[in-house]
């Protein structure tokens, strides 16, 4: 494939149908999906709100992963709906308050000064939601907050708020008023493997080999009805799974180390990396499948897949996508799919996602990420997720964090901006790509600019000046280099002048 260039504008076409429908009030936050299916819990749920009732309105719930939390927010969300004026559901895949800056501020009808701080940036969204009318409570639901020191700092804009928050989480802050989501009772994991597998025997070894955990309950019983394996099959083919050669892969110190769970969380990657063999599906069925490895562990709308996939009214990948869910590597709710962050592990270490085979999704994420906002928005944080993903040095990844980083200056986010272009610059660096790697002066240059660091953005546009210099001079007859030197000059001729150095601007502008 050819080296994309920042300047590019890739036209992807269809991407306003796939947009989700905007109301036309000031406050609109997208609907939670509907919950499939869903068993037992009915007591968790009730204290759930009575708890969220109470003075303390800030309740986190916690547990295993997999072991369902976020079914049980959304089912709660369902049950409970009435109880509440405005639902607002964030996902988090980063930082507690990019996330909620990102994704609240254009519900709440927030604009941004260009000045903000990210944490000035957070407060005005926390009196956004201060503000908003309610004849009944509100209700926030902030799904996979896994980091314990950001939900320690920010407990206190999350009160503020004045509204009711459920947390989900897999962490265990004492600061918090908690509820454990445990496994499931006897008989109602037992109805949750055989909706999935009609097998006859005796499942209570079974079930208490995988902990009565939910996720893997799915799992094993779809596995067993995709193979057609009886109870001892299922238990011996658990016990060859726990020594696979890329375990350590999955285990992660940092995300585990402080969670009292380690030991359960570990031995489950085990148990599912015995259940899963997706080498043996077809072709397109694995592609799908390491799409979803690298994209967020969301509900992510059929509409935005046929996008990311380019396979619009494409009825063969609808039936993939059905197929999958049955078998277990996707669950799906409300025309939309979802790959657990566990499962994407396996699935990630086992097909090998890697640059190459992930090239046709990174390449539509930067086109659409150079669309208008509007439509961009709805995508950052597919784009996120995969720069996130894939760590090592190449232009592709660098381009997309450059255009992500375009998409925070459009929305005011100047720090965030900021950390990303220069995420970006690295990449291009590494992988001396001088043309992308000039872009990027110019960019960081311009976001020092906007933040009124001037000798910082002097310093990137002299850079970008003088690699520009270097590049025409290599190729004169490049139409596209001879206007990005135009440009260097422009700026340094721009900042002069507001640094007050007439003279020094002038002598720029006339070599504009």
């Amino acid at each position: 494939m050819a080296t994309q260039h920042a300047d590019t504008i890739i036209n992807i076409e269809n991407i306003e149908k796939a947009k989700l429908p905007d109301g036309k009030k000031k406050l609109h936050f997208k609907a939670i999906p509907k919950p499939g299916y869903f068993i037992g819990r009915d007591d968790l749920l009730d204290k759930i709100h009575e708890q969220l009732q109470q003075d303390e309105p800030v309740l986190l719930v916690n547990g295993l992963g997999g072991i369902g939390k976020t079914a049980v927010a959304d089912v709660y969300v369902d049950k409970f709906k009435s109880d509440y004026k405005h639902i607002a559901k964030v996902f988090v895949s980063g930082g507690l308050r990019q996330i909620m800056v990102s994704d609240l501020a254009r519900n709440l009808g927030v604009n941004f000064d260009g000045n903000m701080s990210l944490e000035q940036q957070f407060e005005l969204v926390i009196e956004a939601l201060q503000q908003a009318k309610k004849k009944k409570p509100n209700l926030l639901v902030v799904d996979n907050a896994n980091d314990k020191q950001d939900l320690i700092d920010f407990k206190y804009l999350l009160q503020a708020t004045n509204w009711k928050v459920l947390i989900t989480s897999r962490c265990f802050p004492d600061e918090y008023k908690m509820l454990e989501v445990d496994e499931l009772s006897e008989h109602d994991a037992k109805e949750l493997f055989l909706n999935h597998y009609l097998v006859e025997g005796d499942l209570l070894p079974l079930l208490q080999k995988i902990n009565f955990h939910t996720l893997l309950i799915e799992l094993t019983a779809k596995a067993g009805k995709r193979n057609h394996l009886s109870i001892a099959q299922l238990l011996e083919k658990l016990e060859t799974g726990l020594n696979h050669e890329d375990l350590q892969l999955l285990i992660t110190v940092g995300s585990h180390a402080d969670n009292p769970l380690r030991e359960k969380q570990t031995e489950l990657y085990r148990y599912i990396l015995a259940m899963f063999e997706p080498e043996d599906l077809s072709e397109d069925k694995q592609q799908i499948l390491q799409y979803f490895s690298v994209l967020p562990a969301e509900d992510i709308p059929l509409q935005h897949l046929e996008i990311l996939f380019g396979l619009e009214n494409n009825n063969q990948f609808k039936n993939n996508l059905f197929e999958l869910f049955q078998a277990g590597w996707l669950s799906e709710k409300g025309a939309s799919y979802k790959m657990h962050s566990l499962v994407q592990d396996v699935i990630f270490v086992k097909l090998k996602a890697n640059l190459e085979s992930c090239a046709d999704l990174i390449r539509v994420l930067n086109g659409i990420m150079q669309q208008h906002l509007d439509i961009a928005i709805d995508y950052k944080d597919y784009a996120l997720s995969v720069t996130q993903k894939f760590k090592e040095s190449n232009t592709n990844i660098g381009l997309l964090n450059l255009y992500l980083a375009d998409f925070y200056k459009n929305i005011g986010q100047l720090d965030r901006a900021l950390d990303t272009s220069q995420i970006a610059k690295r990449h291009f660096e590494s992988c001396d790509d001088k043309i992308n790697l000039s872009v990027s002066y110019e960019r960081v240059g311009t976001i020092f600019a906007d933040l009124g660091q001037v000798d910082k953005a002097l310093e990137f546009f002299e850079l970008r000046m003088q690699l520009g210099k270097e590049l025409y001079d290599s190729n004169p007859k490049s139409e596209s280099l001879k206007n990005g030197l135009a440009i260097s000059y422009s700026k340094l001729g721009e900042i002069h002048q507001a640094l007050g150095q007439v003279d020094k601007a002038l002598e720029f502008f006339e070599l504009y």
